[in-house]
């Protein structure tokens, strides 16, 4: 699975038989899953798009499973995609549904608004990848002022760092 920033506020993460782009701009590209983080998102036309989902359910295309779960306005999302689970949302909206999700290996927050260190340590990732406008108040409440940025990452299941968390910045 590779995530990659492709906007200011755009993600697309990429796996083996489907692609899904999260808040898409006019620069997303294709994707066949295309994901809103906050339920008054509008979409732009995003090419070959099969699934558009702005609301809670269960949804599942190409072999990727997406459940969307209500954090008030915004959106969380709990998916597999390549074999490798994660949780996708607003620090915030992670924060208020934090009871209905589960451990996942890699956690993708958006750092909008106050960050709650503590949503990471309830995710348990041995990934989490932050982006977003606060991204330095972040990792200052994480005390990891210097880390590098980087515009994509690539998750590699057997590579997932077995202690700890390793933390990802998207820029």
């Amino acid at each position: 699975m590779e995530i990659a920033k492709v906007g200011e506020n755009c993600l697309r993460i990429k796996g083996k038989n489907a692609t899904i782009i999260v808040d898409p701009s006019q620069k997303g590209g294709p994707a066949d899953i295309a994901l809103a983080l906050k339920k008054a998102f509008s979409f732009p036309p995003t090419q070959g798009v099969r699934l558009t989902v702005v609301g809670a359910g269960e949804y599942e295309v190409g072999g990727v499973k997406v459940s969307g779960i209500d954090g008030g306005a915004e959106l969380v999302y709990a998916g597999e995609i390549d074999g490798t689970r994660f949780v996708l949302g607003y620090c915030l909206a992670i924060e208020k549904t934090i009871s209905s999700l589960d451990e996942t290996p890699v956690a993708i927050i958006n750092v909008s608004g106050s960050f709650n260190p503590s949503i990471i340590a309830a995710l348990s990732p041995q990934v989490c990848v932050l982006y977003g406008p606060q991204i330095e108040e972040a990792l200052a409440a994480l005390g990891k002022k210097d880390l590098p940025k980087v515009s994509k990452y690539s998750v590699k299941v057997d590579k997932l760092a077995s202690e700890g968390e390793e933390i990802v910045v998207l820029d």
